[in-house]
């Protein structure tokens, strides 16, 4: 995933297409396939602070939260089981971004997607 996921690339790369913003100059995601941006949303390199809030408001039109939930999870697996201790060290910065996103998410959005979801609780 490592040339994929750094956000300095421009425009279109293997699944994410990235864009200028015209504040900051700074490259940002426009679009990506679920599983991409599932994956740069929990990726052990820098992620732009913006990026987590901009995809908890905007997941929902592509993705249920019990699809999110799996994705996140399967996520954790990934560095719990065969990658596990092949990452030099990529493993816990991946599970404490899979941690950060589960808080946020549940601190956030707990009224929008936890109150009456008894699957997520």
């Amino acid at each position: 995933p490592a040339a994929a996921l750094q956000p300095d690339l421009p425009r279109s790369t293997r699944d994410l297409v990235w864009e200028a913003d015209k504040n900051t100059q700074q490259h940002v995601i426009k679009s990506g396939t679920v599983d991409k941006l599932v994956l740069r949303l929990t990726a052990p390199d820098y992620v732009p602070p913006t990026y987590l809030n901009e995809f908890l408001f905007t997941f929902r039109s592509f993705l249920t939260c019990d699809e999110l939930l799996d994705r996140l999870t399967e996520r954790w697996a990934w560095t719990c089981e065969e990658h596990a201790g092949s990452g030099g060290g990529d493993e816990h910065r991946v599970r404490l971004r899979v941690l950060n996103v589960v808080k946020t998410w549940t601190s956030k959005c707990f009224a929008a997607d936890f109150a009456d979801n008894a699957a997520l609780l």
